[in-house]
């Protein structure tokens, strides 16, 4: 191979437009090689690479074999250092515009992205994977701590309104068209977190479901008051981050019978139905109370006038009697 590339430089300095064909007999480039594999390789890591070939600004497609390590590209202005040997990283990968992979085994693609951690990828526009195993992806995305995912959508209009970790091993994305979420092929069963939102929604579309039921609500509300209910925290949280509400087994125990929910886990559609129900069997009973309410109501009023009538035909009777008794 090194014989074969001596003789190709030999041919292109000779000659500074020939071009030369390996496989073919019309070349179409300054170098062509057609049906033919291409090989270039090292035995062994070197720990003191020698200087790499080029650098500064300039367009290149450069196998850095020193350090096992690729560009292809342009590299300019603010970047023009970018595949200077002490940026391009052991092993690492950088294609497309301003792209610094400095990092062992980083890759960084795209626009002005930047992969200083080591195993860190940035692929898109202006991201920045600035440590170990971190990811940033899209626009304007700053992957700053280990193990940190960081997406970015096109909405940013500066590098000042970048989304951006602000932990380890935490995913981090900003989408302000929303997010859609799917769980079937056909896309009709999943979650939506509208554009603004705070909270997911489920999909709830009545054409979308089938074999519908009657829920007695009553029988749900007697269930549901048997539900232990307490204040608890995850093991993998501090106990300080307190929740409330019911276990799974709980829950399950209660409506397994109705093909609802499973030991270890409660669908928040699953619960959300549960209150409901219970809450028009609570305003069934109210209604009944209150009708049972306004009959007693009625009827002490009634008393009380039946009464008010007999006190005052007992006083007028008890008058005369007094009046006659005087004569």
């Amino acid at each position: 191979m090194k014989k074969i590339l001596t003789l190709l430089l030999c041919a292109l300095s000779g000659y500074g437009h020939a071009q030369i064909g390996i496989g073919t007999l019309e070349p179409k480039a300054g170098l062509h090689i057609d049906e033919v594999s291409v090989l270039f390789s090292a035995s062994e890591n070197i720990l003191n690479p020698r200087d790499i070939p080029i650098s500064g600004t300039g367009r290149r497609m450069l196998w850095y074999i020193d350090k096992a390590a690729f560009r292809v590209g342009f590299v300019g202005g603010i970047g023009s250092t970018y595949w200077d040997m002490s940026n391009v990283g052991h092993y690492s990968f950088a294609a497309g515009l301003n792209s610094l992979a400095s990092g062992k085994a980083g890759i960084a693609m795209g626009n002005s992205v930047i992969a200083t951690g080591d195993a860190a990828v940035a692929i898109g526009f202006e991201n920045r994977a600035g440590a170990a195993s971190s990811l940033a992806l899209g626009k304007n995305a700053r992957a700053n701590h280990p193990g940190a995912c960081v997406i970015g959508d096109a909405s940013a209009s500066s590098v000042a309104d970048s989304v951006y970790s602000s932990d380890s091993h935490q995913m981090n994305m900003r989408f302000t068209g929303g997010y859609r979420l799917f769980t079937s092929q056909n896309m009709t069963t999943g979650v939506l977190l509208a554009p603004g939102a705070g909270s997911w929604s489920n999909v709830s579309d009545k054409r979308k479901k089938e074999n519908f039921g009657i829920v007695d609500s009553e029988l749900i509300l007697q269930k549901l008051a048997q539900l232990p209910v307490t204040y608890w925290n995850y093991k993998t949280q501090a106990a300080t981050k307190r929740h409330i509400g019911p276990m799974a087994q709980d829950f399950y125990s209660a409506f397994q019978l109705d093909g609802i929910g499973n030991d270890t886990t409660i669908n928040s559609v699953d619960i959300d139905g549960v209150n409901m129900a219970a809450i028009q069997a609570l305003e069934k009973r109210t209604k009944e109370l209150q009708l049972e309410n306004d009959q007693l109501k009625a009827r002490m009023a009634a008393l009380e006038k039946q009464t008010a009538v007999l006190t005052k035909a007992v006083m007028g009777e008890m008058t005369e009697n007094k009046v006659s008794a005087s004569r």
